[in-house]
């Protein structure tokens, strides 16, 4: 695991923006998000895109942490002590939730304030930047494009602090 560049750990991320990669220049502006064909299920990415640990990819869907289980989330410990915000992000998702934090939605607003890419299709997740989320959303807030993605199940939070989609590929314009 890496750091995000707040301090929060995340999967190894190469952050693409304009460097060469294999031979060619990654230039975000002519990429979009677009529906992939075919759509892979969540297995189906995990085993592609990290096949030592995809048993580790659990949806955050459905699950509900109490104050402990949320603060023993790894990567919200590593922002607890690795970022002085992180004190007070935590605190923020227990105030508004308090015994009761749906782990989908602070994942969700986890990614919004500190986003390191989205997994997709044939893509690691540093290939997509904010613009491409909002752009495909239609909004210009990084927080509403993510919630609305997830609304319509173009996306799904993980229990570790990160967000994939088995349904959206990043394509050239």
């Amino acid at each position: 695991m890496g750091r995000s560049r707040v301090g929060r750990r995340v999967r190894p991320l190469w952050r693409c923006t304009g460097r060469a990669y294999a031979g060619r220049v990654y230039d975000p502006a002519r990429y979009r998000l677009t529906p992939a064909e075919p759509w892979l299920t969540l297995e189906e990415l995990a085993q592609a895109a990290d096949p030592e640990n995809a048993a580790a990819w659990r949806p955050a869907t459905g699950l509900v942490w109490d104050r402990a289980e949320f603060l023993d989330q790894p990567w919200v410990s590593d922002w607890m002590a690795d970022w002085d915000d992180g004190e007070y992000f935590c605190a923020t998702i227990l105030a508004r939730y308090g015994d009761f934090i749906p782990a989908d939605l602070a994942v969700l607003e986890a990614v919004a304030i500190d986003f390191q890419g989205i997994e997709t299709v044939g893509h690691e997740a540093s290939f997509v930047h904010e613009s491409h989320v909002n752009g495909f959303a239609g909004v210009d807030d990084l927080h509403l494009a993510l919630h609305s993605l997830y609304r319509d199940q173009w996306i799904v939070p993980l229990t570790d602090g990160t967000v994939v989609s088995p349904r959206l590929a990043l394509t050239s314009v």
